[in-house]
């Protein structure tokens, strides 16, 4: 147990909590973007400073867990992977933004621990077999608390910098989301998570028959061909609010790697619909890449 708990989890903490302060990143100015093009690379720092963290919480999970087979170790590593958590880990990065939205970390600790129970399919009443969540979720606080800390010492992020009206509203989402999942994993009718995971799986493999194929106008036959051998990608350019300030083109990329709420404007036939058929066959086909803002997400259309 002590050797499965020291690397594979160890190693998908240390990742999610870099791997997110990257996605935060992506919001901030200029100077946070060019640091995430590999001019001012943060992750030897946060190596340095997270993993003596993690590694001290790891082991005291190895000494205190009470997992007690396989298929429940397997839970653990595929909830510690989760996009759940990475949605937790950027909650805590907006309290830590965000200090007056006043969400005390309790709110957010609960919820990582009803998640965990989930995953393991023990009920609350059970919770006091898994007293490891408490260190788990502390270790992630800190972490968290170390990162942030490492990318303001690195002058990649200042904090006030969150307080633009796009990134403050972001943030605030996050933390809005709390109480709502909080309520959702709590209720009479508790969500069974492996349901949920078999539903979505089934219906990520059904994605690429309904967008991933193009039927182009042709006045003998209706044939469709696979997206990818006729997208000829689509090009952007930012729209700004600020008077007199120059759009900028936009690579598809970039643009998918920082949009978060936004409105695609074009001129009728100029590619829109045919843009999120391709961008929904490959957020299906590419899960595991976090083709949109570093996330994993499965598209509705």
């Amino acid at each position: 147990m002590e050797a499965f708990l020291a690397s594979p989890c160890g190693n998908i903490l240390l990742g999610v909590v870099g791997n997110v302060l990257t996605e935060v990143l992506f919001y901030m100015k200029d100077k946070g973007y060019e640091a995430l093009k590999g001019q001012e690379p943060l992750k030897p720092h946060l190596d340095t400073t997270v993993t003596p963290i993690l590694q001290k919480a790891v082991a005291a999970v190895a000494r205190s867990a009470q997992v007690d087979d396989e298929q429940q170790r397997q839970r653990l590593q595929m909830f510690l992977a989760s996009p759940e958590v990475e949605a937790i880990v950027r909650q805590i990065y907006a309290s830590k933004l965000l200090p007056e939205q006043h969400v005390h970390s309790e709110s957010i600790r609960a919820e990582f621990s009803t998640l965990l129970l989930r995953y393991l399919n023990n009920s609350q009443q059970n919770s006091g077999n898994f007293a490891f969540t408490d260190d788990l979720f502390d270790s992630l606080f800190q972490s968290c608390e170390q990162a942030l800390q490492v990318a303001i010492n690195r002058g990649v992020l200042v904090a006030h910098e969150a307080k633009s009206v796009a990134r403050f509203h972001m943030l605030r989402d996050e933390l809005a989301a709390i109480q709502r999942n909080i309520n959702f994993l709590t209720g009479q009718q508790e969500p069974n998570i492996q349901a949920i995971l078999e539903f979505e799986q089934k219906y990520r493999q059904q994605i690429p028959t309904r967008h991933g194929y193009i039927t182009p106008p042709n006045f003998d036959t209706a044939r469709k061909f696979h997206i990818d051998r006729l997208y000829v990608c689509t090009s952007f350019i930012s729209a700004s609010r600020i008077q007199d300030e120059r759009p900028q083109n936009c690579k598809i990329d970039d643009f998918c790697s920082v949009i978060y709420r936004v409105v695609l404007l074009g001129n009728p036939g100029g590619g829109k619909s045919t843009f999120t058929d391709k961008l929904c066959n490959d957020l299906a086909t590419r899960y595991a890449e976090k083709l949109l803002a570093g996330r994993q997400l499965l598209p509705f259309m």
